[in-house]
C-alpha cells in the first residue's frame, strides 16, 4: 500500500472479502524506520529517503502490536513470504 491509501479502496475491498465469506482480515503496512533521523517510510527500503542513512529498523504488525523484524521468531519472519501485498489507491 502506498502512503496515500484512499479510503474508498479499502472501503471496497472490505465489502468484496465480506461479501466472499472471508472472516478475518487485515490491512497493514511495513514500515521503515531511520535510525539517524527517525523518518518513518512505508515498504521495506534500503536507505532512508530523507537523509540517506542505510540504519534503517523494518517494523510490522505481529500480534497486533508493531515489532521490529529482527525480534520475529524465525518461523514468523518466513510467514512474510506468503503475505500479498495489493495497492488500494
Amino acid at each position: 500500500m502506498g502512503d496515500e491509501t484512499e479510503i474508498g479502496g479499502l472501503m471496497k475491498a472490505s465489502k468484496l472479502l465480506a461479501e466472499s465469506g472471508v472472516k478475518h482480515f487485515t490491512f497493514s503496512k511495513i514500515l521503515s524506520r531511520c535510525q539517524s533521523c527517525y523518518y518513518v517510510d512505508t515498504g521495506v527500503r534500503a536507505k532512508c529517503s530523507k537523509c540517506n542513512s542505510d540504519k534503517l529498523t523494518v517494523i510490522a504488525k505481529y500480534a497486533g502490536r508493531l515489532i521490529p523484524l529482527d525480534l520475529w521468531t524465525e518461523s514468523r519472519r518466513r510467514d512474510l513470504d506468503r503475505i500479498v501485498s495489493y495497492d488500494f489507491s
